[in-house]
């Protein structure tokens, strides 16, 4: 391509900082860093979990204030509780994910003890392992659905394993029981 004049310049220098804004854009998603969860191709059947929040309903939006500061929020974890967790259940690993944007992994906790059934606000019980720490919803534009996905182990996650990807390939390996709520946000 044959530049004529400054306005043609002008114009390749404006669509190159465009893609390049987009780009960004596309790799930014749901936060400015974080990590995406490995895709579950088939899921197993486990016994189902109840899990509730006393913050919002199945399906209903998410509070402002457990929304990350970009977005208005102080960035508090929600409450969080479950309930028929089956037999042999040895901890509780909790998973957070948005799938409108690749599943960006906003929250993981491992070695919940099994006794446990309920966080309050910006509270979990002490010995928990924070593999990532609490994202509040920060979507970039649009509605997002953020997916609370509690699990009931019966084996412990090694403490090795450190990456929340493959806590989470883990955490699913090691799962008798399962159950999710689903929140949404708008920005």
């Amino acid at each position: 391509m044959r530049l004529r004049g400054s306005r043609d310049r002008a114009l390749v220098l404006s669509a190159g900082v465009v893609s390049v804004g987009l780009a960004a854009a596309g790799l930014v998603g749901c936060g400015s860093s974080g990590e995406h969860a490995p895709q579950e191709t088939s899921p197993r059947p486990l016994p189902a979990i109840a899990v509730t929040s006393s913050a919002f309903g199945e399906g209903q939006p998410i509070p402002k204030k457990y929304a990350c500061k970009d977005r208005g929020g102080d960035n508090l974890s929600p409450p969080l509780a479950w309930s028929s967790i089956p037999s042999g259940t040895t901890s509780i690993a909790v998973v957070v994910t948005d799938p409108d944007a690749d599943d960006f992994v906003h929250w993981v906790l491992v070695d919940v003890p099994s006794a446990a059934m309920s966080f309050t606000e910006a509270q979990v019980p002490a010995g928990v392992r924070k593999v990532r720490e609490w994202m509040g919803p920060c979507p970039p534009s649009g509605l997002h659905h953020y997916v609370f996905t509690v699990y009931a182990l019966s084996r412990a996650i090694p403490t090795d394993v450190t990456d929340p990807a493959d806590v989470i390939t883990a955490v699913r390996d090691g799962a008798v029981g399962r159950g999710e709520l689903t929140g949404t946000f708008s920005h």
